[in-house]
């Protein structure tokens, strides 16, 4: 039996197995994930919107853009984008990045990596997602314009596909030497892949966001489910992806483990191959009575316990998707009559190819589905196949009329999905319709919003007269962790991205927020900034809300969080950010409002106007917040919400009246919502005096009074950046349980102070 994972990663080494047993070097810090199928292609080249070669391969190479959350791409290689006419993208990259075998990385990277992809000779799996680009030109070592063939407005979402490669390293070794041995930016590097057994990667210390303290992840496909359950009971993984839904009550006893669960961005799906006139799925009428033969209630019901969905085309938040569509009604009497109406006699036979252990419940939805058609009045069988063989099978065009697969919506966009399995010609299509290939033409390169809108709606109308797929069920993702996994959140684009886990477990263990989600508002500087960066040190998941979108960009990608531009003055602004983190987090468990701007006039020379900037930026900011941010919160123990006002408002200050009037307006409203809410959301606010912050050391009227202001403070100073964030730290913790409602003052013994 294994050691216990707790007691192992404290100890400083975590044994992983016999297979494994035998490396010479283990590491103080590592993750073994298990799922239920093998990596095919962990290179640039190779690598495909599947799990697990998707996730795996961010952490070896970068990408120039990344999803921060699903639908939501930001900056990585590229900390800036925008679009300079209808073709032309220009980007701004990262400085100092460097290989992981010393080579920098720069514009001339960019350039040499589509014109490798997109090259005659470039055989890869991954160049379809390339092609959009005609050429490279580099402005500077640093500013890359791309010029993609026609308008394309999902580009961004096509950057955040590339992997960059080293121009020097594959010049020397070529495409074949890079393939076994790929090297990238990421901040882990490749280590070995034994098939059937395991993938390592090991921490790159060079990496430009940092050095990691998981030095290292392994990944094991455990294909049989019960053994891949076993295996996190045992402790013997850290990770179980694909856990079984009737499995959870087995978890959810035990102690030790935890159940995580969230809608996916990934539907099953059934191609039909209307290629070969052989094939009765050639046959429109055949194709219609294969969709109205299968029962979507009941296969999420009874195969997915509820997790899933029924499916009428993607999920419900891809781009374009037509709210009034429907899942195909089941009509086993209808399908009855299809037979023979369709010239087949003596019944129909149908072979259903698909996966078994790439996609939770793949081989038991197969066989379900064939039941349910077996009572319609189908023959066939089901024939399962290893997943790295069905999906050469496909690309091939060697697979029968029906193959279930699964797939994936996971940037909000199912332009992909259509230039990859559905255009005619595409790696994964089957299908070879005139009408839909001129929508496809047209839509990616319809850069009005709505007309492009409208162009999915057709789509989707026309693909439910002819049945050229079965959409089944959107599927549910049920991952196993240890109980001091907190921090780890799945995502519903089935992302793990163990780079945004900069701490040790050991240190995280010992964490009083670990795996709370915390919003910072003025997050990108000052007391916000100051603020994140402790949560996140003690475990917290941040979310940086600044009106500075590239400050906070850059603050977040530090901390391992993510961001998003708002001026909390705009109540737009305000619900899209908080919308946004609870999405990206999972939820939220409290917001910091620490976003506010100084006033310094008199009633009669103040400007109406300026004077309702500030009360809309220190007052109705916050109010809005917490309006946005109530209905995420957990309503538990972790539910916290803190305000940051000013000890200033509770005294007299001549030319401070608009500030006071704000920040006072905070303390009071502070007292309110925990009336409102009940005992499991605290709200308490915070009231410092002078604090060093860059804004106060920036205003020189306010530095020739600092010797002053001292005189008049118990502690003969002005309260340190650091302080401050301590004390919105202990509000926010589980050693304030027992306040709320209350004005926290922290003046460092003022004359003015108050308790």
């Amino acid at each position: 039996m294994l050691k216990s994972l707790v007691g192992a990663l404290c100890a400083g080494f975590v044994l992983v197995g016999d297979a494994l047993a035998h490396q010479p070097t283990v590491a103080q810090y590592r993750i073994v994930i298990a799922g239920g199928a093998d990596v095919t292609g962990m290179n640039a080249l190779d690598v495909i919107v599947i799990v697990p070669d998707r996730s795996l391969m961010e952490h070896i190479g970068d990408t120039l853009l990344r999803w921060e959350a699903p639908g939501k791409v930001g900056p990585w290689l590229a900390t800036d984008w925008k679009l300079l006419d209808p073709v032309t993208w220009e980007l701004k990259l990262r400085k100092g990045v460097k290989f992981q075998d010393g080579e920098d990385f720069t514009t001339k990277t960019v350039k040499f990596f589509y014109d490798t992809m997109n090259g005659p000779k470039t055989v890869a799996p991954s160049k379809t997602h390339h092609t959009f680009v005609k050429q490279v030109q580099i402005v500077d070592d640093h500013t890359v314009r791309i010029i993609t063939k026609s308008p394309y407005p999902v580009a961004p979402n096509q950057l955040a596909l590339g992997h960059m490669m080293p121009q020097e390293y594959v010049k020397k070794v070529g495409l074949d030497g890079y393939r076994p041995r790929p090297t990238g930016t990421g901040d882990y590097r490749f280590n070995e892949q034994v098939m059937d057994d395991h993938l390592t990667l090991e921490a790159f210390d060079g990496f430009w966001g940092g050095p990691q303290k998981i030095k290292t992840i392994i990944y094991r496909p455990i294909k049989e489910d019960a053994a891949r359950g076993a295996a996190l009971m045992t402790g013997e993984i850290d990770l179980a992806l694909d856990i079984q839904p009737e499995m959870i009550p087995t978890f959810e006893s035990n102690p030790k483990v935890q159940i995580k669960q969230v809608l996916s961005g990934r539907t099953f799906i059934i191609i039909l191959n209307e290629l070969d006139p052989k094939l009765p799925t050639a046959m429109r009428e055949v194709r219609e009575a294969i969709s109205i033969a299968i029962d979507r209630e009941s296969l999420d019901t009874n195969i997915l316990q509820g997790a899933g969905d029924a499916a009428a085309w993607l999920r419900r938040k891809t781009n374009g998707f037509n709210p009034d569509l429907k899942p195909v009604p089941y009509d086993p009497g209808r399908v009855k009559r299809f037979p023979a109406e369709a010239g087949y006699q003596n019944g129909l036979e149908v072979i259903l190819d698909a996966p078994d252990g790439n996609y939770n419940k793949d081989k038991e939805m197969a066989e379900a589905i064939a039941g349910q058609r077996e009572k319609a009045g189908f023959r066939g069988t089901v024939k399962t196949n290893d997943w790295g063989l069905l999906t050469r099978h496909i690309s091939s065009h060697q697979v029968g009329a029906m193959t279930l697969v699964g797939w994936g919506d996971t940037n909000g966009d199912p332009e992909a999905r259509n230039r990859l399995a559905v255009q005619s010609g595409a790696t994964w299509s089957h299908t070879k319709d005139p009408k839909l290939d001129d929508l496809f033409a047209r839509m990616p390169r319809e850069m009005d919003p709505d007309k492009r809108k409208a162009l999915l709606f057709e789509q989707q109308d026309y693909t439910r007269t002819t049945f050229l797929m079965v959409y089944v069920v959107q599927m549910g993702i049920i991952v196993g962790a240890p109980q001091k996994l907190d921090w780890y959140q799945p995502r519903l684009d089935e992302r793990y991205c163990f780079f945004n886990v900069q701490r040790g477990w050991c240190e995280i263990m010992a964490q009083m927020l670990s795996g709370r989600r915390i919003l910072s508002t003025c997050g990108a500087s000052g007391i916000g900034r100051a603020t994140a960066e402790l949560f996140a040190e003690e475990g917290a998941c941040v979310a940086v809300v600044d009106v500075n979108a590239d400050a906070a960009a850059d603050v977040a990608h530090k901390l391992n969080g993510v961001s998003f531009a708002a001026d909390v003055s705009r109540e737009a602004d305000v619900e899209v950010a908080v919308n946004g983190a609870a999405e990206a987090l999972g939820g939220l468990d409290g917001p910091v409002n620490s976003a506010g701007v100084s006033f310094r006039y008199t009633v009669r020379d103040a400007p109406i106007e300026r004077l309702r900037r500030v009360l809309d930026i220190n007052l109705t900011g916050p109010f809005s917040v917490c309006h946005f941010a109530i209905p995420f919160l957990a309503c538990d123990e972790k539910s916290t919400i803190v305000n940051v006002s000013s000890g200033t408002a509770l005294r007299a200050v001549g030319g401070r009246s608009g500030y006071m009037a704000a920040q006072s307006g905070l303390i009071v409203f502070t007292k309110s919502p925990p009336q409102e809410l009940g005992p499991k959301i605290r709200v308490n606010v915070y009231c410092p005096g002078l604090v060093d912050t860059p804004l106060f050391r920036s205003n020189l009227a306010v530095l020739s009074m600092i010797e002053s202001t001292c005189k008049g403070v118990a502690l003969e100073r002005v309260c340190a950046i650091d302080e401050m964030a301590q004390t919105i730290h202990f509000l926010t913790s589980d050693q304030s349980s027992f306040v709320t409602g209350s004005m926290f003052m922290a003046e460092g013994g003022g004359k003015h102070a108050m308790m």
